[in-house]
């Protein structure tokens, strides 16, 4: 997962089920690894306009950036 890459959110996650914000564009992600496993945190771009920070196992990549 990269910047440019379109996402769409798992289902079961609570923004799912909001209608027309199941896809997002990652803009930045961020990496921390503080005295256990790795987290993503990924900065997405939603329908809306607005930027939301999610897990990176909340979503799944629909299309690559080139």
């Amino acid at each position: 997962m990269k910047p440019g890459d379109l996402v769409r959110f798992k289902e079961g996650t609570p923004i799912f089920k909001r209608e027309g914000e199941t896809f997002a564009l990652i803009t930045d992600a961020l990496t921390l690894e503080l005295d256990g496993p790795k987290i993503i945190y990924l900065f997405l771009l939603m329908p809306t306009g607005e930027v939301k920070v999610r897990r990176s196992e909340n979503v799944e990549v629909v299309i690559e950036a080139g």
